[in-house]
């Protein structure tokens, strides 16, 4: 009774995946002997799901482009050089969603230089984001897809967050990700080369799943 209020949310984990709702009152326990004994006791416990898709537990990461370090500790320098990092620009990437359904994604990106106007477009559904505005080193914009409450643009510059939707193109779209492979690129449009982190996260989701 304790474990179980109508208040509260309850999320079911069923091997890789998990679903979550809230109960629609207490539990139901069995009236009958035969259902409600000293050995055996019989309940029932009804969940309303407003999202009622079973959810991955473990997040999907596509990286568009990123940097990745080049040395370790101990650091032993070597007569040839080192490597102190390298940079991997992808410009084209494919974007997973392993689900049954169309979700949305979290888009992290994270400035490296200046980075004028970013867009970033899903080729395989023809949507795409632009960011008016030049993003300045170490800027970084969080853009949520997602249906429900979180869904927004934020940015953070200088310890400071705040709503970037007044940078939000009038042409824009709620990107979302469509079973199978998606195909995602990026654009800026600075006259010399750029660096910019992008990354997409996902958790796919599942109307059914079959347990053993």
């Amino acid at each position: 009774n304790a474990l179980i209020i109508p208040n509260d949310y309850i999320r079911m984990y069923i091997g890789d995946y998990y679903i979550e709702g809230k109960p629609d009152g207490t539990i139901q326990y069995g009236k009958t002997m035969q259902e409600n004994n000293e050995y055996f006791c019989a309940f029932l416990i009804q969940l309303y799901c407003a999202n009622p898709m079973f959810r991955k537990i473990q997040e999907t990461i596509s990286n568009i482009s990123k940097s990745s370090g080049g040395f370790h500790f101990p650091w032993v320098l070597k007569p040839t050089g080192i490597i102190l990092s390298s940079r991997k620009g992808y410009q084209l990437i494919y974007a997973e969603n392993e689900g049954d359904a169309i979700i949305g994604g979290i888009i992290r990106v994270e400035a490296k230089s200046a980075i004028e106007n970013l867009q970033i477009e899903n080729l395989t559904t023809g949507e795409v984001i632009k960011i008016n505005k030049t993003l300045q080193n170490g800027e970084k914009v969080v853009i949520n897809t997602n249906d429900g409450n979180d869904k927004g643009i934020y940015g953070t510059y200088n310890l400071v967050t705040e709503n970037y939707y007044k940078y939000w193109d009038i042409n824009n779209k709620w990107m979302k990700f469509p079973q199978g492979l998606n195909l995602i690129g990026y654009s800026t449009e600075n006259e010399t080369e750029n660096y910019v982190d992008i990354s997409i996260q996902m958790y796919p989701e599942k109307y059914n799943l079959e347990v053993e």
